[in-house]
């Protein structure tokens, strides 16, 4: 049985044994920082740090909120959220503004066609713009791509690119509805390595319906093409939509995930990122994936920094998207 698996099939007192491996692992290769990323998507406040600028890091969205794909976990609800920019002119305009407003960065997003594809092709010159002229980080969440949209992405240099990575047939088809296979994915994947793209691939933790099904595999694909770092999310049950009412994996499973992810990627950047259920649930899964050495988060809430602090970790708080840990890290 792989290490993988073995984790996965762990009970608590196993698991915690694995997590104090990852942990001892992550501060070796890492150190004692530990990263709390609060992008302006939603308002984020806890004791020791609250948000500056509401400007500081916007995500957009090409599509404002349309969406084909109408995907049982989020039917376009995440785009409601973001600042719609429907054309090359818009998405130059409202960076422009955001920039003159003090803005540090964005995040370039959209609705996906019924392919799995997000319309970026035609934002080229937009893209170089953004980035020549305003000097402005520029995160593309990029759905599924071709060469083509690869090359554009390159040329436009951006800072990151983040997919989520679905690894299950069944995942695919019955939550994303798109006629595609887990090799489409790790194809999007390869291209954006072979363009030399900053790459910071997704796991979803529950993505159907609150059960594991191809993380496992997604970890496993990713590990043949080194990616800049890895993102831990894991199901949030959105109102109005299929799952609202689905129990999401618990906070112990998500930390199983993040070990192995730990365990595979010892030097890259693990994060867990902004999607994840709240309220006690968020806090339980924060302290046990700083436990699992995680090397950043994102809205960190109080009970982690006291987690994080009980382990003379040192955090350092950013209103950026978590994906530019591969920039910060390194500086």
């Amino acid at each position: 049985m792989s290490q993988a698996k073995m984790i996965l099939n762990s009970s608590s007192s196993e698991l915690k044994k694995y997590m104090e491996n990852a942990f001892n692992l992550r501060r070796k290769n890492f150190g004692n920082l530990l990263w709390n990323y609060a992008p302006n998507i939603v308002h984020y406040e806890i004791e020791s740090f609250k948000q500056e600028s509401p400007n500081a890091f916007v995500p957009i969205s090409i599509t404002g909120t349309a969406c084909a794909l109408n995907c049982d976990h989020c039917q376009s609800k995440i785009l409601e959220s973001m600042k719609p920019a429907r054309s090359p002119d818009e998405l130059v305009q409202l960076c422009e503004e955001l920039s003159k407003k003090g803005s540090k960065g964005v995040l370039i997003s959209g609705g996906a066609n019924k392919h799995g594809f997000v319309p970026l092709l035609k934002y080229t010159n937009a893209l170089k713009v953004i980035k020549e002229r305003f000097g402005l980080k520029v995160v593309v969440h990029t759905g599924l791509i071709d060469k083509e949209t690869a090359k554009i992405l390159a040329d436009s240099h951006i800072d990151a690119a983040m997919l989520d990575v679905i690894a299950s047939q069944d995942t695919i088809e019955t939550v994303y509805h798109i006629n595609a296979t887990p090799e489409k994915y790790e194809e999007s994947i390869r291209l954006l390595k072979e363009f030399n793209i900053p790459i910071v691939p997704h796991v979803v933790v529950g993505l159907n319906y609150g059960t594991l099904d191809g993380e496992i595999n997604a970890l496993e694909m990713l590990s043949k093409y080194d990616p800049d770092a890895i993102v831990i999310v894991a199901l949030m049950p959105l109102e109005g939509t299929p799952m609202e009412n689905v129990t999401p994996p618990s906070p112990e499973t998500i930390a199983k995930i993040i070990t192995i992810a730990r365990l595979t990627f010892q030097d890259k950047p693990v994060m867990l990122g902004c999607a994840r259920p709240k309220g006690y649930h968020k806090e339980e899964t924060d302290i046990l994936a700083i436990r699992a050495g995680i090397n950043g988060i994102a809205y960190i809430t109080d009970a982690g920094v006291e987690e994080a602090q009980s382990l003379d970790l040192k955090i350092i708080h950013k209103e950026l998207c978590c994906s530019l840990i591969i920039s910060d890290i390194l500086t």
